[in-house]
């Protein structure tokens, strides 16, 4: 153990990785550290004469800085089952390295520094701080024997070969990681000499990898590199991790998952997991996100916490923003962010549905919800824009194929309201579903009564997309359609059956006096009455029902009969309970007002004088646009002089 001297029946704290618990420690020997804390890591004996960093070997790490002084040496800390665990939960106990001395043989190499590189399972590391001295790190020359890919990350963690799990086990907790490299542009002298600067990478590795509470700051990474990289590896665990992007170039990336190679981790390219909260620069195009380069990673996932709610996303991560395309080197096939704000920020054209965009051009972008795994689509009051919108998204679902997260859009509502939009010539099965902007997540299962306006005079048009359904629209409240009018248009051409068409009734409404003038096309193009999931449409009144009515009256006396709505209407095959229709106006009118008057609005018929009479109960329904004929109901009934009532001369 690593500690200072006289500690002999100290106790510690050790978090065991394996039980997941914390356990206690007794101190029962004594290792001197030389006295300026300098050593070199790989041939430190300890005082059992074992190599102070061995298989099997807990050491605790007490506050101060220790220095790796084998310059050359980069395993020096990669032993099967080694834990180090700092004292100090501030993270004082601080390991460095030192760099190649001014005058090393390879030119190249003077005054830069080695990486740690871990390669064996169970690894633990608790309470450090890993510091690069603000020296950069090995270049990519293949020069002394040294492998290409060295030196690029000061934390190279690898599964070595095939199972490739030889890192399996790997934690950091509580860990700041800085100083890393000494400035962030680009050095002369080709590719070969560019030094990442990264702070981490995991690199072809099917282990498991636990990062919780990790600081990240002051780490000069270089241009178009990444802070944090987790390369063809799965099962990577991030929880509470702050990247701050101090000093690294603008055009450096704070995490990047990629798959350049595709091979290690191709069966099942998942099981990056952020949990909790995950702190990134924010108002930086290139950091304030998580890139994503393969649509094989679609299980890179954001957790929040158990007391944040049910959706499955970081507490402040929400939103990726996908290609059409999956990724290659140096292109993401998404970006993860916190919130559509900050989307509209980097690129401000998405929201328009344009593929042109600053920073990704000619790309077509998709944004998926990660909460509820829809992809969103926004009503800005163009229909253009949203039209576009809704192609972009179908384009990155047909471009990513099997791999593609969801076949749900929803569109936000502007203001509760959505207009018109096209979805044309899509082969795939998608639900389109309608929320409300102060609302976005959405269950489709559970969408409720609550549904939102489709806009007056508003048309969707599905030519060639057969397999669209239309989730929580309400179709009634303004655009007043009916489904018959959505799904077939109205032709105007019915044959009316009411008698009263042919008579000369003063305000009767006659089919010709709200039918349409011409034809009128489908609002909903290419619907049938199974596109339509838990939406709302305008009820007409089918058919209405008279009680009450006489048969006989005499001169002078009165009778009220009463009319109700019995049925509705809104497409043929679909039975409408009276409740649901809209408009329930019934007026009454008479064929011969001569014989016997009624009120219209209550029907209180009054006998004139003696004759046959018909009286009419009409549904007025200000819905009806001559999707049906409206209904009526009469009764014929006879007015009679009563015998007490003749008047002698």
């Amino acid at each position: 153990m690593l500690v200072r001297q006289g500690l002999q029946g100290q106790q510690y704290t050790y978090h065991n990785p394996t039980t997941n618990a914390d356990e206690t420690y007794t101190l029962a020997g004594v290792y001197v550290v030389p006295a300026d804390g300098k050593f070199n890591f790989g041939t430190q004996n300890a005082s059992d004469g074992q190599k102070l960093f061995s298989d099997n070997h807990t050491v605790f790490v007490e506050p101060g800085t220790y220095t790796d002084t084998a310059y050359t040496g980069y395993t020096n800390l990669s032993k099967v089952n080694l834990s180090l665990v700092g004292t100090d939960s501030e993270k004082t106990a601080i390991l460095k390295k030192e760099s190649y001395p001014a005058d090393y043989s390879v030119v190249e190499f003077r005054d830069l520094m080695e990486r740690y590189n871990f390669m064996h399972k169970n690894l633990y590391f608790e309470n450090i701080t890993f510091d690069g001295g603000n020296k950069d790190l090995l270049p990519l020359a293949n020069k002394d024997g040294k492998s290409k890919n060295r030196g690029e990350y000061l934390i190279y963690i690898t599964g070595t070969n095939a199972p490739w799990d030889g890192t399996d086990g790997f934690v950091f907790r509580n860990i700041t990681i800085t100083n890393v490299g000494a400035d962030n542009s680009t050095q002369p002298g080709g590719t070969n000499l560019t030094r990442k600067n990264s702070a981490i990478n995991v690199y072809q590795s099917n282990g498991q990898h636990n990062f919780e509470n990790i600081l990240i700051d002051d780490v000069k990474t270089k241009q178009n590199h990444t802070i944090v990289g987790l390369n063809d590896t799965k099962e990577n665990y991030f929880k509470d991790i702050t990247i701050t992007g101090k000093n690294a170039h603008a055009n450096a990336f704070a995490v990047k998952v990629e798959d350049n190679r595709g091979g290690v981790a191709s069966d099942k390219a998942s099981d990056v997991v952020f949990k909790n909260k995950l702190n990134l620069p924010s108002g930086d195009k290139l950091k304030d996100n998580v890139y994503v380069q393969s649509n094989l990673f679609r299980s890179v996932s954001f957790i929040p916490t158990e007391s944040s709610g049910p959706y499955n996303a970081a507490e402040n991560y929400k939103y990726a923003v996908y290609n059409k395309n999956n990724g290659s080197s140096g292109t993401p096939n998404s970006l993860v962010y916190q919130e559509l704000g900050t989307i509209d920020t980097d690129m401000p054209s998405i929201v328009q549905g344009k593929t042109t965009i600053v920073g990704w051009n000619a790309f077509t972008l998709g944004i998926l919800d990660l909460r509820d795994n829809t992809w969103v689509v926004r009503e800005t009051g163009n229909p253009e824009e949203l039209t576009n919108q809704i192609k972009n998204v179908l384009d990155v679902i047909n471009g990513n194929g099997s791999n593609v997260p969801s076949y749900t859009i929803k569109i936000i509502a502007k203001n509760d309201k959505i207009g018109s939009f096209n979805v044309l010539n899509n082969t795939n099965s998608i639900k389109i579903v309608a929320v409300s902007d102060k609302d976005e997540m959405v269950d489709v299962d559970k969408l409720g009564d609550k549904k939102i306006t489709f806009s007056k005079d508003g048309i969707i048009d599905l030519t060639g997309s057969d397999g669209i359904k239309l989730h929580n629209f309400n179709f009634d409240k303004e655009a007043k359609y009916t489904m018959h009018e959505a799904i077939s248009g109205i032709t105007g051409n019915i044959v009316p059956t009411d008698p009263a068409e042919v008579l000369n009734i003063s305000g009767y409404p006659k089919y010709d006096s709200y039918k349409p003038s011409a034809p009128k096309e489908a609002t909903i193009k290419n619907s049938k009455q199974d596109t339509f999931i838990n939406c709302r449409f305008t009820e007409l009144a089918k058919e209405i029902k008279v009680l009450n009515a006489p048969t006989e009256l005499s001169v002078g006396s009165t009778s009220t009969p009463t009319a109700d709505v019995t049925e509705g209407y809104t497409q043929t095959g679909i039975a409408v309970d009276k409740e649901y229709v809209d408009d329930k106006t019934i007026k009454w009118f008479s064929s011969d007002s001569s014989v016997a008057q009624v009120d219209e609005k209550t029907g209180e018929i009054t006998a004139k004088k003696a004759g046959n009479v018909t009286i009419f109960a009409k549904a007025m329904d200000v819905n009806n646009s001559g999707e049906v004929e409206k209904p009526f109901a009469s009764f014929n009934f006879k007015v009679v002089v009563n015998k007490y009532d003749v008047t002698y001369t």
